[in-house]
């Protein structure tokens, strides 16, 4: 058997065809404890490829269910197994949960990129809001005398530049 590689940024190596975990939220429903654990291992999305523990897995089908029957583990970096894992009938995963929750390594750069774009405009909608909770203070605090009307003209341009922004990217 021919086994491909592919390398990343830091000379690291994965096995390309593994995946990794990219969407941890289904991890609650492996109801192997022991696999549970270990995909856990750098189920971060922000976490880097090289250190992502990644999975191979083996499937059949079961009373006309395709499951993953049996589950390798590649601790992060390694190229050989660490671990094989063998379900039974009470912990079997279904493929489709396998392939909610996991992404192959090669699909990785497109998975970071939507990750790091996500958050980009959880950052903007961030600043929007503490520019319009500051802006709703200065507002206030002008109101009671405490501060001249230019600092409130002030956070006003400063919450319009946050919306504009914000606008921009949602393309409204």
């Amino acid at each position: 058997m021919l086994l491909r590689i592919i390398k990343f940024e830091e000379m690291t190596m994965t096995l390309r065809d593994n995946s990794f975990v990219a969407n941890p939220e289904y991890i609650s429903g492996v109801k192997s404890p022991a696999l549970q654990k270990l995909l856990k291992l750098g189920s971060c999305a922000s976490t880097p490829i090289e250190k992502k523990a990644t999975f191979d897995f083996a499937w059949a089908i079961v009373d006309g269910i395709d499951v993953v029957r049996q589950v390798t583990f590649y601790a992060p970096g390694a190229i050989k197994p660490s671990q094989i894992i063998n379900l039974d009938g009470s912990n079997y995963i279904t493929i489709q949960h396998w392939y909610r929750m996991m992404r192959p390594v090669w699909e990785y750069p497109e998975f970071i990129e939507e990750y790091n774009e996500k958050e980009r405009i959880r950052e903007l909608v961030k600043s929007f809001e503490y520019a319009a909770k500051r802006h709703g203070q200065m507002q206030s605090a002008v109101t009671l005398g405490d501060v001249p009307e230019s600092v409130a003209y002030e956070s006003g341009k400063i919450l319009k530049t946050c919306r504009e922004e914000l606008y921009k990217e949602l393309g409204v």
